[in-house]
């Protein structure tokens, strides 16, 4: 019996919009008011549950690649630092380039808000969609900050977009000479999402389970990118969409339909109903 749904946003529990619609919030509901948890399991940086379109709905929140965990109230339940010492070398090995830092509070940059809003509204018509999508949120990003200010904030994930596709290979074989400090994990080929090798979607929802009372054997997780491979990997109970990255759809126990129909909406649906009120045990 499942006791905890997780599942990640964009291609997945989300639809073609990217937004939180009604289909997504009956599942959810109809899972948590059946006795269950429902987490997002996102890469995406959220600061309360509420964030996105969530707030009618008491949901966990496993974000930022596993790297925090807030529960239904917004507190921080776990969270992974990276390691200073990394950060700070990576920072000063690329002097010229927007890494975005994030803290347990903030995102920190040392380039200007002009210099940030300009490589936002750059790149692909994809990436300005999902830029509008998620706006910026007021007293989250802070601008020219120092190096040393920015190691010293408690970094839990860094963020880039790299618009030179040398730049963005060189980025990768920094990451790639650090195993022990550092991993990148993204959603998708156009970014680097940095964490500590420790942090990812699978130990965090695992780290959730436990902290919930529940076993590994009753959690159901979806998600469809390669942020999602470590999570599908882990627990028995995994789907992935039909449009879903090829090694996430081999990394999951099973493959759902369309994200574009709410093929994970739908399953939890049909989990719930079959399974009906959750009983731990």
């Amino acid at each position: 019996m499942v006791g905890l749904f997780a599942s990640d946003l964009d291609g997945t529990l989300l639809g073609v919009t990217h937004r939180v619609s009604r289909p997504v919030l009956r599942a959810i509901r109809a899972a948590t008011d059946s006795g269950r948890h429902f987490a997002v399991a996102t890469g995406r940086v959220m600061r309360s549950p509420d964030d996105f379109g969530f707030a009618s709905v008491p949901i966990e929140s496993v974000c930022a690649n596993g790297a925090i965990v807030l529960g239904r109230d917004g507190s921080v339940l776990h969270h992974v630092p990276m390691d200073p010492d990394f950060v700070g070398a990576l920072l000063e090995a690329f002097p010229g380039i927007d890494l975005q830092c994030v803290s347990l509070d903030r995102t920190y940059h040392r380039c200007s808000r002009d210099e940030f809003l300009a490589h936002r509204r750059g790149g692909s018509p994809a990436w300005r969609v999902l830029s509008h999508l998620v706006p910026l949120r007021e007293g989250e990003h802070v601008f020219g900050r120092s190096v040393e200010g920015i190691v010293s904030s408690g970094i839990v994930k860094v963020n880039c977009r790299p618009t030179d596709p040398g730049v963005a290979q060189a980025l990768v074989a920094y990451v790639s000479a650090h195993p022990s400090q550092a991993v990148n994990a993204p959603f998708s080929s156009q970014m680097l999402e940095i964490t500590d090798p420790s942090a990812n979607k699978g130990c965090a929802v695992a780290w959730l389970a436990g902290w919930l009372g529940l076993r590994e054997d009753q959690v159901a997780v979806y998600g469809d990118g390669g942020n999602d491979v470590a999570m599908l990997r882990r627990f028995s109970r995994s789907y992935a969409p039909v449009g879903a990255m090829p090694k996430a759809k081999e990394s999951a126990s099973r493959v759902l339909g369309s994200n574009a129909l709410y093929a994970v909406p739908r399953h939890v649906l049909e989990t719930v109903r079959k399974e009906g009120a959750f009983t731990a045990g």
